[in-house]
């Protein structure tokens, strides 16, 4: 599976990443984005290994006007819901 984030940065940052990490349930492609440019999207692949409550934190860091920022974010991954194909059983009850 994959996520798109987008994003935008100021003019004057620089060294910009995005670090991921995760609940042991998922599986990460990619643990680290360098971001090279101002605004644009990038895809976040990962496996799903274990369904119920995970979820993927995201940080950004990098500087701007010569301090080192930082910010996170939680993503929570649930897999789809199936829907269950109606069966042709009968019940017979006595």
């Amino acid at each position: 599976s994959e996520l798109t984030i987008n994003f935008e940065r100021p003019w004057r940052s620089s060294n910009v990443t995005m670090q991921f990490k995760s609940t042991p349930g998922i599986q990460l492609i990619d643990t680290s984005i360098a971001l090279e440019d101002f605004e644009g999207a990038v895809k976040l692949r990962y496996l799903l290994e274990k369904p119920g409550f995970n979820n993927i934190t995201i940080k950004i860091s990098g500087e701007y006007k010569n301090e080192n920022i930082s910010s996170s974010r939680v993503v929570y991954i649930q897999p789809k819901k199936t829907l269950r194909k109606p069966t042709n059983q009968q019940v017979v009850t006595r």
